[in-house]
């Protein structure tokens, strides 16, 4: 067989399942790694270390898929919390502690003792906390929330609320644009296949984050930094590979074997 009568197949043309379902894998795994790299670096310098302890610190994995951190909404139900249900766990002296507590107190436990402290007893550390302005929830207590609850959550969102949380992520987002184009790019290459697989990524993304924070996503915050985000992916992937089509004067590839001499990638029948 003659060098010049060889066709490579090329599997980037017709319909082939495992590639698509390895090229999603590969592009939403590649997107949570650039997330993991850039969202505790930036959460570490620019947001409050006392809040961003008690979310879980700039590592925690909520912080790259829990779209309430993205939104810098409360993560912490406090109608879910131990203290107000009977848990198998607990010790006499716990289970006294959970009955006898009150909001704005605190309970520890040392070596099997359990003490009760006043809220008169410790301060919260904001020593290296900027005040928050107006951050008081206003969520009126119901029948299915108490107002210890409804306590809780203020005090939370006074001590814990940091917005700039919400914008550091915000910012590791729009850095893996530029990291997902090149992805799209090379591995999707058909222009026209990208606004599926970017629509793909976002989908999934919009599954985990709502079984991860328990409910969809419900800040308009969140669905516009998700927007923006496909929208550039788009624009640019798409724009990418049309150009590398037009170089190619919209035929088949061709393998340079050398001396001028080239192969036409075809698909086999």
């Amino acid at each position: 067989m003659k060098l010049a009568e060889l066709r490579l197949s090329s599997t980037l043309h017709g319909w082939d399942p495992l590639r698509i379902i390895a090229q999603i894998c590969a592009i939403q795994c590649i997107h949570y790694i650039l997330l993991a790299a850039f969202v505790p670096p930036l959460l570490s310098i620019f947001t409050a270390s006392a809040a961003l302890r008690f979310e879980g610190g700039p590592a925690q994995v909520g912080m790259l898929i829990d779209w309430r951190e993205l939104a810098s909404q409360p993560t912490w139900d406090w109608a879910k919390a131990p203290m107000n249900t009977t848990h198998a766990t607990f010790t006499p002296q716990e289970s006294a502690a959970v009955a006898n507590w009150t909001a704005g107190t605190l309970w520890l436990s040392d070596r099997g003792t359990v003490r009760t402290l006043p809220a008169a007893a410790y301060v919260w550390n904001e020593s290296d906390a900027r005040p928050v302005q107006n951050s008081v929830l206003t969520v009126p207590a119901t029948s299915a929330v108490s107002l210890q609850e409804l306590q809780l959550e203020q005090w939370e969102w006074q001590h814990t609320h940091d917005s700039r949380r919400g914008w550091a992520i915000t910012a590791a987002w729009a850095l893996t644009v530029f990291f997902d184009v090149q992805v799209l790019y090379y591995l999707v290459r058909k222009p026209t296949h990208v606004l599926d697989f970017v629509c793909t990524m976002h989908l999934l993304h919009l599954i985990v984050t709502s079984y991860v924070a328990g409910a969809l996503p419900v800040s308009l915050y969140w669905w516009a930094v998700m927007f923006v985000h496909a929208s550039l992916c788009i624009l640019f992937a798409e724009r990418m590979a049309i150009q590398r089509e037009m170089r190619v004067g919209f035929r088949e590839p061709t393998l340079e074997v050398g001396d001028g001499e080239t192969i036409e990638m075809a698909p086999t029948t």
